[in-house]
């Protein structure tokens, strides 16, 4: 009797694996976030042509620990003789809940574990090839705090954003699909009315005037919350669909739906303006203004494979990165890594435990074509909020006589999408700083020129001269939860609108008249004469 040995000839190796929670690259180099779930897929390969259908078996250790073993099935009647990435059958996959996801955590991947096959080499098929876990990066991140602002445009009919519990998900889902964030805590505030007019070409500031409004607001609100104001805009067509402060904490964008009239819609609007608010230049596609030059990839595009996980579908390299003004985006690793290392340094605002709120003197303003505005000041309850570097602006308290009573340098932040080039501030100064009954006179300075409020009010009582006539205001209600302010727009340039009951300011009003939405039966009405305020409650009539 004789024998003949047949060579063995096949031979498997895991080539690569990675954990994806949105974006990766073969290299498994962009860090995972705590807590987040994730995919993982696993790269096996083949030396020849074959029917294998071997199993992968994935452990994950903490230290010497084991957590988690799985079982991943073949994807398909053979094994790849080539890493591809596309499509997701090339590779062993599984979804890994975010509890896996934490640091100090490593993992091991072994290709036919329990050696069925009949390979000429069993040594290759452990990943990595030292059979050590592979520690994984794994980030603490904070939840994105975020407060949905609906906007009723006074000048505009009351025209009021559509955002409502039911479709609050529209405007958060892609956000919270594509950045390194554990989750969005998004709510919803009760509406807010501007007297801002908005156009297509910003021909008076609307654009700006409303966005600086919505900063106050979440600084006379003492919110830890990032705001985003939604707008139903009385017009069609325009260059941009929102405009945000970067870096910063507020941003407003259009409540248009997800594919309508060919427009981008609302949930790629705000997760695009919220990329800016975490100081991310434009992504090279469709000819956005202010590129950034460091982007890696040619045309914007994302540049390695993104993945949704909840869905388990596979996103192209080719699609254009959210930071582009091109449609159908997902995100490259360029722009996760950036948001992340962002947030890890600059999470604003700060947990509202940081510090608690004090009587405080919210000064706000901006620039807007090429001059300096400063907005009428306003006494508010609320964590300070103070210039977090110096920069080419000052801004200066001074008493009747002229003495300085504070002064702070800072830099305004840039506005980003809007039809013009403008600039944000808005800080909470602690009463116990600037010596509230002597401050008469506010004035910001820059390459601009200066801007300057002046209070009546401090002067006369400086000069022991008679004090002006006290604020009045007429409040009537016209239908519904349409209520009609009106006062004397030239002694009080400014109303802070509160609803007694919640506290929430309703509007920063102008030029005497505004509507507001309220079913409250009453108001709280703060006067500012540009420095000082004035508090009354008013019956609605």
């Amino acid at each position: 009797v004789s024998f003949s040995a047949t060579a063995l000839t096949l031979n498997l190796k895991i080539q690569a694996l990675y954990l994806t929670q949105s974006t990766q690259t073969q290299s498994g180099s962009v860090p995972l976030v705590k807590d987040r779930n994730a995919y993982l897929r696993v790269f096996v390969t083949a030396n020849e042509s074959n029917s294998a259908t071997p199993v992968v078996r994935v452990r994950f250790y903490q230290g010497s620990n084991l957590l988690d073993t799985r079982t991943i099935a073949a994807p398909g009647s053979s094994v790849p003789t080539s890493l591809n990435e596309e499509p997701l059958t090339a590779s062993w996959n599984t979804a890994i809940p975010g509890s896996l996801i934490q640091p100090n955590v490593s993992i091991l991947a072994d290709a036919d574990p329990d050696r069925t096959l009949l390979e000429a080499d069993k040594t290759d098929n452990t990943f990595p090839a030292s059979g050590t876990a592979q520690a994984l990066d794994v980030r603490t991140a904070n939840a994105f705090q975020l407060r949905l602002v609906p906007v009723r445009l006074a000048a505009s009919n009351n025209l009021t954003g559509d955002v409502t519990e039911s479709n609050k998900a529209d405007y958060t889902s892609l956000t919270g699909k594509v950045y390194p964030l554990p989750s969005v805590d998004a709510d919803i505030r009760a509406a807010y009315s501007t007297n801002a007019v908005l156009t297509v070409d910003d021909a008076n500031d609307g654009w700006g005037i409303l966005l600086r409004e919505l900063d106050a607001l979440r600084v006379a609100d003492n919110s830890p919350r990032y705001y985003y104001g939604v707008v139903k805009v009385p017009f069609s067509g325009s260059t941009g669909a929102g405009i945000a402060i970067s870096p910063g904490t507020a941003a407003w964008g259009w409540d248009t739906p997800d594919g309508s009239a060919g427009l981008t819609g609302r949930g790629q609007i705000a997760a695009h303006e919220w990329a800016h608010n975490w100081n991310r230049l434009h992504s090279p596609c469709g000819s956005p203004a202010g590129p950034d030059p460091e982007y890696p990839y040619a045309n914007g595009v994302i540049g390695v494979y993104g993945l949704d996980v909840a869905a388990s579908a596979l996103k192209s390299p080719s699609l254009p990165d959210i930071v582009s003004y091109c449609a159908n985006p997902w995100i490259s690793d360029y722009t996760y890594r950036g948001v992340l290392n962002y947030r890890a340094t600059n999470f604003e605002p700060p947990p509202a435990a940081a510090a608690g709120p004090e009587l405080s003197l919210l000064v706000w303003g901006g620039i807007s074509r090429g001059r300096l505005v400063l907005e009428p000041a306003f006494p508010v309850l609320t964590r300070p909020v103070l210039p977090r570097e110096p920069g080419p602006y000052t801004l200066e308290g001074l008493d009747a006589g002229g003495a300085r009573l504070f002064s702070f340098a800072f830099r305004p932040a840039d506005l980003v999408d809007g039809p013009q080039p403008a600039a944000s501030f808005a800080f909470a100064i602690p009463a116990r700083l600037l010596e509230p009954d002597r401050l008469a006179v506010l004035r910001v300075s820059g390459p601009e020129g200066e801007a300057t409020r002046a209070s009546p009010a401090a002067f006369a009582a400086a000069a022991a001269g008679p004090a002006p006539a006290p604020p009045r205001a007429s409040l009537r209600r016209r239908a519904g939860d349409v209520v009609e302010l009106s006062w004397d727009g030239g002694a009080y340039p400014m109303v802070m609108v509160r609803d007694p009951r919640t506290g929430l300011v309703l509007s920063f009003a102008r030029e005497g008249a505004v509507t507001i939405g309220t079913a409250a039966r009453e108001l709280e009405l703060v006067f500012s004469d540009g420095v000082q305020g004035t508090a009354r409650r008013a019956t609605i009539r």
